[in-house]
């Protein structure tokens, strides 16, 4: 199983996330679970700021040969001491 963390600022994942997406290599047909952690409790912008940045993520991620009909979302957690979206590979 592989772990992938990216950190969020904000409404973006952070610069060094980025770093981590350009090594990123999908498999072709692996399935992947992703779950977004929260520092703050829930609140609508923190909502709004997670989904801004999962959307950019998810698009560099299918840049990187992620088949995004693989992913399964799995939702959020608040109070985790972090802004982070974890992605886990679940299948081959």
């Amino acid at each position: 199983m592989d772990i992938y963390e990216f950190a969020v600022d904000g409404a973006e994942v952070s610069i060094d996330s980025l770093l981590k997406v350009e090594k990123f290599k999908a498999l072709p047909k692996a399935r992947y679970y992703v779950e977004f952690l929260n520092k703050e409790e829930m609140s609508e912008s923190g909502v709004e700021e997670m989904m801004s940045a999962w959307r950019g993520l998810s698009k560099k991620l299918k840049d990187r040969g992620m088949d995004m009909s693989n992913v399964v979302m799995g939702g959020s957690k608040y109070g985790q001491g972090v802004n982070e979206i974890v992605l886990i590979r679940v299948g081959k």
